[in-house]
């Protein structure tokens, strides 16, 4: 290689280094932490998502929740109902999972079918189960591990109300993705602060969230 080559390949080499430096940007520390914020934000975005799509697989059932813990929420969700009256012969049954969200299982009351029911019309926070039932999504709410137990219709003793839970439960079936589609819209609906009648009569979700978290 002669003189002349060298000098143009270091003159080449020095002309890359100085186009290199040029291209790194120096990012401040605060720069930084929102960068990975961000990141991090989009991560656990994605994990949820991940979640609801692996919750649509499963079918929704039935269930009942400790009576201790609705008793708990109570005095906190003006629209939750005790899980029965005197006059009640069954506990009050409930559906889930309607909703997975912030790692948290949400499920809803089912309530019996009553003749005003017949005068309204489905809504976002109001599905009927044909004449059988209605299912109030403004009334869902977050229940730890530990506090459900799935209801095996097989054993249930009394007949008529196997037969009428066996006929919510096929009904439910077919419509699953609609209750959960609608559960997940006003989720998000309520916790972006939506002034409404509709986000007026939801449980307040996040504060529930928490009261769900220090259950013990």
């Amino acid at each position: 290689m002669t003189h002349i080559q060298e000098s143009y390949k270091r003159v080449f080499r020095h002309s890359e280094r100085e186009h290199n430096k040029r291209r790194q940007v120096n990012l401040s520390p605060f720069v930084l932490t929102n960068i990975i914020q961000k990141l991090c934000d989009k991560s656990l975005e994605y994990l949820n998502n991940r979640k609801e799509k692996e919750m649509e697989m499963d079918n929704i059932k039935l269930y009942r929740v400790s009576n201790t813990y609705v008793e708990y929420l109570l005095p906190h969700a003006p629209h939750l109902y005790h899980n029965s009256q005197t006059s009640q012969q069954n506990e009050r049954p409930y559906i889930g999972v309607v909703l997975h969200i912030n790692n948290l299982d949400y499920f809803a009351p089912l309530s019996s079918f009553k003749e005003k029911h017949r005068r309204m019309s489905n809504g976002l926070d109001f599905i009927k189960v044909k004449n059988y039932a209605v299912i109030n999504l403004n009334n869902m709410f977050p229940v730890p591990q530990g506090c459900y137990t799935y209801i095996n219709i097989s054993k249930e003793h009394d007949p008529q109300y196997k037969a009428l839970l066996l006929a919510e439960y096929r009904c439910l079936k077919s419509i699953q993705d609609k209750i959960r589609k609608n559960a997940l819209t006003l989720y998000r609906l309520k916790i972006k602060g939506e002034k409404s009648s509709l986000t007026r009569r939801c449980n307040d979700f996040l504060k529930l969230e928490t009261l769900c978290k220090k259950y013990k």
